[in-house]
């Protein structure tokens, strides 16, 4: 990846597990890192460990957005900032219990959680 142009990556749920990992994979793959969730201590934590993980040389900026997945402000909030930061590249969704497909049928095992977007 270009240290001249880095790629921008959206990782949502990247304060822990799976998401975290591939948060830190992209920083070190040289990727501007946006990282959303919950926690504010969490996310301004991991977001040092992404400057720390980003190749010497890189102009990668990585910040955190808190957001709340039952939340549609706060997922339209995100939404925009991304939209007015130039957009990205990777958009990752690893938060668990969060289903944003139209779907209400009985038979969608989201249909209780769902959000019309």
């Amino acid at each position: 990846m270009s240290t001249k142009n880095p790629c921008k990556a959206l990782v949502v749920g990247g304060t822990s597990g799976i998401g975290r990992g591939l948060a830190e994979y992209l920083a070190t793959q040289g990727c501007s890192v946006c990282v959303a969730g919950r926690s504010v201590s969490r996310g301004e934590q991991i977001v040092k460990e992404l400057e720390a993980l980003t190749p010497v040389g890189t102009v990668a900026v990585h910040r955190f957005s808190q957001i709340d997945c039952f939340d549609l402000g706060s997922v339209k909030k995100l939404a925009s900032d991304t939209i007015a930061s130039g957009g990205v590249d990777y958009l990752v969704l690893s938060q668990v219990s969060v289903c944003v497909c139209p779907c209400v049928c009985s038979l969608c095992p989201c249909a209780p959680v769902s959000m019309p977007l």
